[in-house]
């Protein structure tokens, strides 16, 4: 077979697989398709299957091979600079995606709301992140922002820095959130102590802080009520 039957044999390939994503939805077809599609994008005349079939295997899901670092990724055979630095970009492309859909959740009404605001936030977060969100009038959050990052079991972070940002905010109330990459919502010692000293700290400077939440993949804690909530599937 020659190079133009190759060529012509890649390019019917993706077609279908074009037709079969207008068919069922990216969402629906396998994950070496998904790979396959996006490795396509990246790509672009080069049949990208067996590319694929090597991404799944070492990195082991899809999820996985969009979480992977450009470094990771250039030690699959066949994939360049280019596509190293573009397969990432498309978990952070559905991060800012749920970001946006969560603007309204902006007023939290029930601990459903404080869910689906903070569960993006940490979408694919391999270690601890801290998120503090300013509350103003009526539980509306005016920002959130990231003040701390820590390794895969821990994260520490200044309290007055953080009442600081506050206080510049024009804000006197805040809800913290960070995440257990671990799987489990379950507080530490470490979560409980920095809950009480940070409470305590914000009280100097007329401040208070409303809830204390831990979020993990399947589950979700509130300091506040001492209490473990499951997110609603949607």
């Amino acid at each position: 077979m020659n190079k133009t039957d190759k060529s012509k044999m890649h390019q019917g390939h993706r077609k279908r697989l074009r037709n079969t994503i207008g068919k069922l939805g990216f969402e629906n077809i396998n994950d070496i398709n998904k790979i396959e599609y996006l490795l396509s994008l990246a790509i672009p005349r080069k049949d990208t299957n067996e590319l694929a079939h090597l991404l799944l295997e070492h990195f082991g899901s899809f999820a996985q091979v969009l979480e992977a670092d450009s470094q990771d990724l250039m030690q699959i055979p066949g994939i360049g600079q280019n596509a190293a630095e573009i397969i990432p970009i498309f978990k952070h492309i559905a991060i800012a995606y749920y970001m946006d859909v969560s603007k309204k959740y902006n007023v939290i009404k029930n601990y459903q709301d404080l869910i689906d605001y903070t569960y993006p936030l940490f979408l694919g977060s391999k270690v601890e992140q801290v998120y503090a969100l300013f509350i103003r009038n009526s539980n509306i959050i005016i920002k959130h922002e990231k003040i701390a990052e820590g390794t895969y079991k821990n994260v520490k972070f200044n309290y007055t820095e953080l009442a600081r940002k506050m206080l510049l905010s024009k804000c006197n109330q805040v809800i913290i959130a960070h995440n257990h990459p671990n799987g489990t919502a379950h507080p530490s010692v470490d979560d409980t102590i920095t809950t009480e000293s940070l409470g305590r700290t914000l009280a100097l400077y007329g401040l208070q802080m409303i809830d204390n939440v831990i979020v993990s993949e399947n589950s979700f804690y509130s300091f506040k009520n001492q209490s473990f909530y499951e997110p609603k599937e949607t």
